[in-house]
C-alpha cells in the first residue's frame, strides 16, 4: 500500500463514526425523502469508499500470506531480510495492514461498524419505501379526482341551462383541476391529453353562439311553460288571497328572472299566461262576492248568540249547580261568537256594543246570586272544620288498615264540599293538609322499612355491576358463565324503581360479553334482552315489564317513521343515478333502520310470549 493510501485510510477511519452519526441524523429528521436524498447519496459514497478501501487492504494482506507459506524457511527468511533492507516503506505498510485485520480488538471494531452501517441502510430503505408507497397512494387519489373532473368537463356539453351559469361551472371546474395534486407519471400524458381535448371541445362549443342562443331560448321557453303550469295549479287553491299573492310572484319571475324566447313563441306563451291570470282574478272577484254573503250570515248568527245570552240571563237560576251550568253555556256561546268570522264593516261597532251590554246584564245577575251564596259558604266552612277534627283524631292511630281508608274518605268528602269564604280558605286548607300529611308520613315511614330490602338489593347489584364491568373479555368462557351472573343479579331482589337504569347498565355489559363469546350484535341484543325480561317476570316486576313494552313500541314506531321518511325522500331522486353517493347513503340508512326494526320486533315477540 502506498503512503498516500495509508494516510487516506487513517483519515476515513477517524471520521467513519461521524459519517454514520450524520447519516443517522438525516434518517431521523422530519425532512422528506426528496429533501435528504442528495445528502444521503453523498454520505453513502464516502462510507462505501471507506469499506471498499478496507476490503482492498484485507485482500492484499491475504495474498502476501499465501506467498510466504509457499517458500521454504530459508528462502522466506532471506526474502524477509532482503525486503527489510531494500523497501522499508512497503514493509511498514504491510505490517500496518496486517495489524488492522489480525488484532482482535480492531477486527471487532470494524465488524461493529459494518453492522451499524447495515442497520442504517435498512432503516433508510424502509423509510424511503414507506414514503413512495404513501406518495403513490396520494397520486392515485389525485388521479381519481382528475378523472372525475374530466367527466364533469364532458358533462358541460350536455347540460341545457343558461350559458352564463355553464361558464361559471366551467371556471369552477378549472380551479378544482389546478388545485388537484400530482398523479402517477405513467398516467400523466394520457390524463393531460384527455383534459386538453375536452377543454378544447368546450371552447369550440362556446364559439357556436347561435346554437347557444337557441339553447338559451329553449331553456327560457321551458321555464315559462313551468310558470304557466304553476299558475294553472293556483286555480285549485281554495285560499284565493294566497293564490293571488303567488300569482304576483310568478309575474315577477316571468318579467325579471326569465330571459326571452324565440319570436314565434312569445305571443302564444304570454297569451296562455294571461288567460290563467284572468281566470285567477275572476275567481278572486267571485271570492269577495261570496265572502260578503258569509259576512252577512255571520252577522245573523252573532245576533242569535246575543239573543241566547239575554235569554239565559232572564232565567235567573235558583241553584249553585244551575248557575255553574249557566256559566259554561254562556262561555261556550262567547267562544262561538269570537270564533265566527267577520261581519260587514258597517255593522261591526253596533254589534259589539250589543254583545257587551248583554254579557254585562248576565254577569250582574250572576253576581247577585253568588253574593247570596256566602251563607252556603259558611255552612261549607263548618263542614270542613268537622272533617279536620276527624282527621286529627286519627293521627295517633297505628291501625293503618282501618284508618287509611277512613282518611282517604275524609279527603274525598273534603273535595265534595263547596267553597268557603275566601278569608278562611288558606287557613283551613293548611290545617287540613298538615293533618293528612302527618298521617300519611307515618304510613310512608312504614313503607320505608319495606324499602330497606330494596336498598340492600341495590347495594348488592351495584357490586355485581362493578364486578362485571371490571372483568375482562377473557374472564367468561361460555354463555352459561354469563347466565350465572344474571342468576346472581336476579337473586339479589328488587331495587327502587328510580334505580332501574342500573338494570340497563348491567344487561348492556352482558350484551358486550356475549359479543366477545362470538355472538353477533343482533344475537347478543336478543339474548341479553330475553334474560332481563325473564328476570323481571320471575320477580313479579310488572311495572318494569310494562315500561319495557312501552319502550319497544316507541322504538318500533320511530324506526318505521324514519324508514317511511327516507323512502319518501328517494322519490326526489327519480332522475338521479343509483350509484350517486347521496342515493347510496339513503339506501344504506334504510337498510340500517330495517335491521334495527327487525331487532325491536323480535324483542316485542319475546314480551308477547311472556
Amino acid at each position: 500500500m502506498s503512503d498516500l493510501n495509508t494516510t487516506e485510510l487513517t483519515s476515513e477511519t477517524k471520521n467513519i463514526e461521524g459519517l454514520l452519526a450524520e447519516y443517522q441524523t438525516l434518517i431521523n429528521s422530519e425532512r422528506s425523502i426528496p429533501e435528504i436524498t442528495s445528502e444521503i447519496n453523498h454520505l453513502s459514497e464516502q462510507i462505501e469508499a471507506y469499506f471498499r478501501q478496507l476490503d482492498t487492504d484485507e485482500s492484499t494482506a491475504l495474498s502476501a500470506s499465501e506467498q510466504h507459506e509457499a517458500n521454504d524457511t530459508l528462502a522466506l527468511e532471506h526474502h524477509s531480510e532482503e525486503s527489510n533492507n531494500s523497501v522499508p516503506a512497503d514493509t511498514t505498510s504491510d505490517q500496518t495492514d496486517v495489524k488492522i485485520f489480525e488484532k482482535p480488538d480492531d477486527k471487532k471494531e470494524t465488524f461493529n461498524v459494518h453492522d451499524q452501517w447495515d442497520r442504517l441502510t435498512r432503516s433508510y430503505r424502509k423509510k424511503r419505501r414507506k414514503y413512495y408507497e404513501e406518495r403513490n397512494k396520494d397520486q392515485q387519489e389525485n388521479l381519481k379526482k382528475r378523472m372525475a373532473l374530466i367527466e364533469s368537463f364532458k358533462g358541460l356539453l350536455k347540460v341545457e341551462e343558461n350559458i352564463t351559469h355553464t361558464l361559471k361551472t366551467f371556471k369552477g371546474l378549472q380551479e378544482e383541476w389546478y388545485a388537484a395534486g400530482p398523479i402517477p407519471k405513467n398516467d400523466y400524458e394520457m390524463v393531460w391529453q384527455t383534459y386538453r381535448h375536452h377543454v378544447e371541445n368546450f371552447y369550440d362549443y362556446l364559439d357556436l353562439n347561435r346554437e347557444f342562443r337557441d339553447l338559451d331560448f329553449k331553456y327560457n321557453y321551458d321555464q315559462k311553460l313551468r310558470i304557466i303550469n304553476q299558475a294553472q295549479h293556483l286555480l285549485t287553491l281554495e285560499d284565493q288571497n294566497m293564490a293571488f299573492k303567488e300569482l304576483q310572484k310568478l309575474h315577477k319571475i316571468w318579467k325579471e328572472d326569465i330571459g326571452p324566447v324565440a319570436k314565434e313563441h312569445r305571443e302564444p306563451l304570454w297569451q296562455a299566461f294571461s288567460e290563467v291570470t284572468k281566470t285567477i282574478h275572476d275567481k278572486r272577484q267571485s271570492f269577495f262576492v261570496q265572502r260578503e254573503g258569509e259576512q252577512i250570515e255571520n252577522l245573523a248568527r252573532k245576533k242569535a248568540i246575543i239573543e241566547a245570552i239575554a235569554a239565559i240571563a232572564e232565567q235567573n237560576e235558583a241553584s249553585h249547580k244551575a248557575w255553574q251550568k249557566s256559566v259554561k253555556r254562556v262561555q261556550k256561546l262567547r267562544d262561538e261568537f269570537f270564533d265566527l268570522g267577520p261581519v260587514p264593516k258597517q255593522e261591526n261597532k253596533s254589534l259589539w256594543t250589543e254583545f257587551k251590554e248583554v254579557t254585562k246584564n248576565y254577569n250582574q245577575s250572576k253576581n247577585i246570586f253568588f253574593k247570596d251564596q256566602k251563607k252556603q259558604q259558611m255552612a261549607n266552612l263548618k263542614a270542613k272544620k268537622e272533617l279536620i277534627q276527624l282527621a286529627e283524631q286519627h293521627l295517633e292511630s297505628n291501625d293503618f288498615a282501618h284508618s287509611t281508608p277512613l282518611m282517604k274518605k275524609i279527603q274525598s268528602d273534603w273535595r265534595k264540599i263547596g267553597p268557603v269564604p275566601h278569608r278562611d280558605s288558606d287557613k283551613i286548607w293548611k290545617r287540613f293538609k298538615t293533618a293528612c300529611n302527618a298521617y300519611f308520613d307515618k304510613v310512608h315511614s312504614k313503607h320505608k322499612l319495606e324499602s330497606d330490602a330494596e336498598q340492600k338489593a341495590l347495594a348488592k347489584k351495584k357490586a355485581l355491576l362493578k364486578s362485571i364491568e371490571q372483568n375482562k373479555a377473557s374472564h367468561y368462557k361460555k354463555v352459561e358463565d354469563l347466565k350465572s351472573e344474571v342468576a346472581q343479579w336476579n337473586a339479589a331482589g328488587k331495587i327502587p324503581v328510580k334505580q332501574t337504569a342500573l338494570e340497563d347498565k348491567f344487561f348492556n355489559c352482558i350484551k358486550t360479553h356475549l359479543t366477545h363469546l362470538g355472538q353477533s350484535e343482533h344475537e347478543a341484543s336478543l339474548t341479553s334482552f330475553n334474560l332481563k325480561i325473564e328476570g323481571y317476570a320471575a320477580q313479579g316486576q310488572d311495572q318494569l315489564l310494562q315500561q319495557q313494552g312501552q319502550l319497544v313500541e316507541q322504538k318500533i314506531k320511530e324506526l318505521k317513521t324514519e324508514i317511511n321518511q327516507l323512502e319518501n325522500n328517494l322519490g326526489f331522486f327519480q332522475n338521479v343515478a343509483q350509484d350517486n353517493p347521496l342515493v347510496q347513503e339513503v339506501h344504506n340508512n334504510i337498510a340500517g333502520y330495517r335491521n334495527d326494526l327487525d331487532l325491536w320486533q323480535e324483542k316485542k315477540e319475546i314480551l308477547r310470549r311472556l
